[in-house]
């Protein structure tokens, strides 16, 4: 019987090694589901700063889900002929601009818009740092290095929440720890 071999990543060597490389994808996926879970543990100091209840704020919340679940097949499409490097780097670019426009919109319309457009890199940016974080090292260590780039585990996710979020978010006045 014929075995199916599985494609295989052409192995990219980083400038300046695995190891810095590899840690640049761990903060930015850190960054990113931070910036995916902010809002929920904000939401009363974010209603709050916007004069709304928090029902109406949590609307910002299905904007992100929203542009998450529109951007990912899209960006899959549109992306799919450019260098994977330049893609990532575009959705980086995207969902920081999403960011600092939430930040300085004046009014919650312009804030749910902003949180759309933060969400839309999102998906996309998982599985193109998945790809990279895997051509990055030989096939054997393929999943010690997926496994080093993602940043949902238990532990992390109660520092990212508790620790970060709230002192981001008292300190900023809720409205600015959307970041």
């Amino acid at each position: 019987m014929d075995s199916i071999e599985p494609l295989d990543v052409e192995r990219v060597r980083p400038p300046y090694g695995v190891g810095p490389a590899m840690l640049s994808l761990m903060l930015a996926t850190f960054t990113i589901g931070t910036g995916e879970f902010a809002m929920m543990g904000l939401l009363p100091e974010f209603s709050h700063s916007l004069n709304i209840t928090i029902s109406q704020a949590s609307w910002a919340i299905s904007a992100y889900a929203m542009g998450v679940v529109i951007g990912a097949p899209l960006i899959a499409i549109l992306g799919a002929r450019l260098p994977r490097r330049t893609l990532l780097l575009c959705l980086l670019c995207l969902f920081i601009t999403g960011n600092i426009g939430s930040i300085l919109m004046p009014g919650f319309a312009g804030i749910e818009l902003m949180r759309f457009i933060t969400g839309l890199p999102h998906g996309a940016f998982f599985g193109v740092s998945a790809l990279i974080g895997a051509s990055m090292v030989e096939r054997a260590r393929r999943g010690l290095a997926r496994g080093l780039r993602q940043h949902r585990s238990t532990g992390r996710t109660v520092l990212r929440r508790h620790l970060v979020l709230r002192a981001t978010g008292q300190a900023a006045s809720g409205r600015n720890g959307t970041v």
